[in-house]
């Protein structure tokens, strides 16, 4: 019995003595600080990569984020004069196996480019597209994007890329024939890769680096198979001024003469072809004022004259008020309303009558 007293009383001592040197059943060591242990992780800097719109197939803009089918997934980023690689899925999440760390920072500034090039981006004067765009290769290969110093926080890490190069979408009108499988050429440009020409896709569509074609410089050529396969050259009459990130329209006409001119007929920001605000229109059935899609003018918003209530109270949208009258004299919604009920108006000779009336059964009532 003495023995194992003393023994229980043995551990007892041996249990107070490690709590009180930090043992695990105190705050001391935590887990992962153990001799030997692996040390707690620092949070690495992950993105999500946002394009307006991106060259893919058909030139689909990728508005829910789509990357796939890329011809490398590889996405430069940098942070504070660091180039890393990154890698871009289809849903456009960016990691690295060599990732930033967030460290003490709240907050970074982060510039990116694809397609990825070690050390630094491509200068704007370095810049170049493919020549034969006919091959989907090329012409998606031909796209560059960029992010600009975009502030990124652990709460809010989305990098929205914008084009460098401009997107010409062409319509071809042929007076004396058709159009089916005729090619468009882009003559005279600077910055391409091979030449001073770019062939542009079978439904001409093609990518070019921002620059200027003056007026009087051949510009489009144009071969039409329906006409014995001829080419018909044409410049335009003013200057162009194609700017990055920005889609042209170009209309080509073959006339019956043989004669080619070429127009601009619209641009627009590359991605917000189809969210264009228009005003005055909306897609709201039946916004209410101020809505977006609504403009106003002179500060009025009446709506007089019509609503869609049945019989609609005096006050209510859709009334109007003049003079501040709102009688509605005559008619009623009720099956014989009362006198002095909404719906009935009074004169003075209604209210002759009704007292020579009330008079006359007075009177029979005494008698």
């Amino acid at each position: 019995m003495k023995t194992r007293t003393f023994l229980i009383a043995a551990f007892c001592l041996l249990a107070a003595c490690a709590k009180e040197e930090g043992g695990t059943d105190g705050p001391g060591i935590q887990p992962g600080d153990e001799p030997g242990g692996e040390p707690q992780q620092e949070a690495s800097i992950s993105f999500t990569a946002d394009i307006p719109a991106f060259v893919k197939g058909e030139s689909r803009a990728t508005v829910d984020n789509n990357w796939s089918e890329l011809p490398d997934p590889t996405v430069a980023v940098e942070i504070d004069g660091v180039v890393k690689a990154y890698t871009v899925d289809v849903n456009g999440r960016l990691t690295s196996e060599d990732p930033f760390l967030w460290g003490d920072k709240e907050e970074v500034t982060v510039n990116a480019w694809y397609p990825y090039t070690e050390g630094s981006k491509i200068s704007d004067e370095a810049l170049t597209v493919m020549a034969d765009q006919s091959k989907l290769e090329n012409f998606v290969g031909s796209d560059q994007l960029e992010v600009v110093s975009a502030t990124v926080t652990p709460s809010y890490s989305v990098l929205s890329f914008s084009h460098r190069v401009a997107k010409l979408v062409c319509s071809l009108t042929v007076e004396n024939g058709t159009a089916e499988g005729a090619i468009v050429r882009l003559l005279n440009l600077k910055q391409v890769q091979e030449g001073t020409s770019v062939t542009a896709t079978s439904d001409w569509k093609a990518l070019m680096v921002p620059q200027t074609i003056p007026a009087g410089q051949d510009f489009v050529e144009v071969t039409v198979p329906s006409l014995g396969n001829l080419s018909f050259v044409s410049a335009p009459v003013t200057d162009f001024v194609f700017e990055r990130g920005k889609v042209y329209y170009l209309n080509i006409n073959v006339s019956k003469e043989g004669t080619t001119t070429v127009e601009i007929s619209s641009s627009v920001a590359w991605g917000n072809s189809d969210t264009v605000s228009v005003p005055g229109n909306s897609t709201d059935v039946n916004p209410s004022p101020g809505q977006p899609g609504w403009e106003t003018g002179d500060g009025d918003t009446d709506m007089s004259g019509e609503s869609s209530e049945v019989t609609p109270l005096p006050g209510q949208p859709g009334w109007s008020e003049g003079d501040e009258d709102t009688s509605m004299s005559g008619e009623s919604s009720e099956v014989n309303p009362s006198p002095d009920q909404p719906g009935w108006g009074h004169n003075e000779e209604d209210d002759e009558e009704l007292k020579a009336k009330e008079n006359k059964n007075n009177e029979s009532t005494d008698n």
